[in-house]
């Protein structure tokens, strides 16, 4: 097998496995993630271990930010933030909204900045965290998804939402399912590690036999 049709075959299979994960009822994160695609994260400003390193944390804050942005849209809100910016809304700040969406948004605020370290990242490192996720790990954003539907959905959830239900969603729904999202890439991040080595280990291979034929 010639090494350009080993890694068009390869990145075929990435593509399944992205499609079927975001199209199954369970999302599936068993997928070994392109090393190029992973390593420019950083846009080749780092090297050797410290790629990985950023790339992971990069990583752990975008599916967090993810996460609160599609618990966002299941409430029916429709607004957007800057993931980097903002400061953290005080108890006396929410009890003094007068809208449910002015109490959502200061709720979600405090959420935001506890969740995600805003402090590492500037905001267009953030964007490409997230738009990787949903490229190559779309079952990130549909296992968030899932989640909230599935709570608003409940038979005793309350038709019309008020503070009660937006900090049940906002502090104990989120907080379970951001915990079971980062145990996935958690395992997603020790697969990748070697599935990557055996996909270089094949490659490397392939491109000795292809000089031996030459040859």
């Amino acid at each position: 097998m010639s090494v350009r049709l080993f890694i068009f075959l390869f990145t075929v299979t990435f593509a399944v496995s992205a499609l079927t994960s975001s199209n199954s009822t369970t999302p599936s994160f068993d997928i070994c993630l392109p090393r190029r695609e992973f390593e420019l994260l950083s846009n080749d400003i780092l090297a050797g271990s410290l790629i990985d390193f950023y790339n992971w944390k990069l990583l752990d804050n975008a599916h967090r930010a993810i996460g609160i942005r599609e618990l966002r849209e299941v409430l029916g809100f429709d607004f957007s933030v800057e993931w980097t910016n903002g400061c953290r809304p005080t108890r006396d700040d929410l009890h003094a909204t007068s809208t449910i969406e002015e109490y959502y948004k200061l709720s979600e605020a405090r959420k935001r900045i506890s969740a995600i370290k805003t402090d590492h990242f500037f905001e267009n490192q953030l964007l490409s965290g997230i738009e990787f996720l949903d490229n190559w790990v779309p079952a990130v954003r549909t296992m968030y998804r899932q989640k909230f539907e599935k709570f608003r959905g409940r038979p005793e959830a309350k038709l019309v939402l008020d503070r009660e239900e937006i900090g049940d969603m906002l502090d104990d729904e989120y907080g379970d399912i951001e915990e079971k999202v980062r145990r996935e890439i958690t395992m997603m991040r020790i697969e990748t590690k070697w599935c990557q080595q055996d996909v270089e280990r094949k490659i490397k291979k392939s491109e000795t036999t292809s000089k031996r034929i030459v040859e």
